[in-house]
């Protein structure tokens, strides 16, 4: 119980009451104080369970405040998680048997059965991803990731396969919830790009969980550059620091929707470290460019 709390609140024997021994200790909790209450009751009478369950009980208690906290943001952050419970769990069955799954995922083409071994569920940009490998098939490229909501079902296949070489691909993408999207590949070799990011917004890159990977070089000072934002103001001077921000995909696919998202304030400067990056920016701008002449040219024609 005291684990839990740090004895800011306790049970009075004699008043039969729970106490506080600091006052507005919940306001900085994501639990109310029922919950806090109850929480601390279970821990403090987990040894009722004996040996084998006292941890676990704990545990249960631990889990629960932790998922609170979790939940604060459950809503606005990610994809619902609770309609895929059944699937999650499923797929946490197969990786503790050692079983493959059957999948129906639905693509553009159509339904595509497949066969797999599951590695991990994954939140990757909002959205809840199964990462696995397909029956047969041995080379990290061929690892894929399957949108939950683009799964019709999932069910356990009898089959057993090698437990060694899912922990070895497992460990491949022990890391792969730190992907900005679902083009991130962490068994990839990393390239590196250089960025100049505002000093205002730096603040939010060490706070957001999707820039966890990416490096703000503080040992340099900040850079001042003119910059104007807004048409018809005055331009003014703006701090900008170095972000070094690491890629694993051919095309930069896992880093230009951020970068092209926080245009102008992310500038892109031309060093021999960005060349390729500038070239695919460019393939980008042009292909939107020409797919939007195309889409005025043809609501013209209309």
């Amino acid at each position: 119980m005291r684990d839990l709390f740090n004895a800011d609140i306790d049970y009075d024997s004699q008043s039969k009451m729970w106490k506080a021994g600091r006052l507005n200790f919940l306001d900085d909790s994501p639990l109310s104080a029922q919950e806090a209450v109850v929480l601390a009751g279970i821990k403090r009478n987990a040894f009722h369970y004996g040996n084998t369950l006292d941890k676990t009980v704990i545990e249960i208690a631990d889990f629960f405040q932790e998922w609170k906290h979790a939940g604060m943001f459950q809503n606005s952050a990610v994809e619902d998680f609770k309609k895929f419970i059944s699937e999650i769990k499923l797929v946490d069955t197969a990786e503790s048997r050692g079983q493959y799954v059957k999948i129906a995922y639905r693509k553009q083409i159509g339904v595509e059965e497949r066969t797999v071994i599951p590695l991990r569920i994954a939140n990757m940009e909002y959205y809840w991803y199964l990462i696995a490998i397909e029956k047969g098939k041995t080379n990290p490229d061929d690892i894929r990731k399957y949108a939950l909501h683009n799964i019709d079902y999932i069910e356990l296949d009898e089959q057993v396969y090698n437990p060694k070489f899912q922990q070895d691909m497992r460990e491949l993408v022990k890391d792969i919830h730190l992907g900005m999207n679902a083009f991130y590949k962490p068994y990839n070799a990393i390239k590196t790009v250089t960025l100049m990011i505002p000093e205002s917004f730096i603040h939010f890159l060490e706070r957001s969980p999707y820039f966890l990977l990416w490096e703000i070089n503080k040992n340099e000072p900040a850079v001042v550059i003119q910059t104007n934002f807004e048409e018809g103001k005055p331009e003014q001077n703006t701090h900008y620091r170095k972000v070094v921000a690491p890629s694993t995909d051919p095309e930069y696919r896992d880093i230009i929707p951020s970068i092209q998202k926080y245009m102008p304030l992310f500038i892109v400067p031309d060093l021999p470290e960005n060349k390729e990056l500038i070239l695919h920016l460019r393939k980008g701008s042009e292909s939107y460019a020409t797919k939007k002449q195309k889409l005025e040219k043809a609501l013209q024609e209309c």
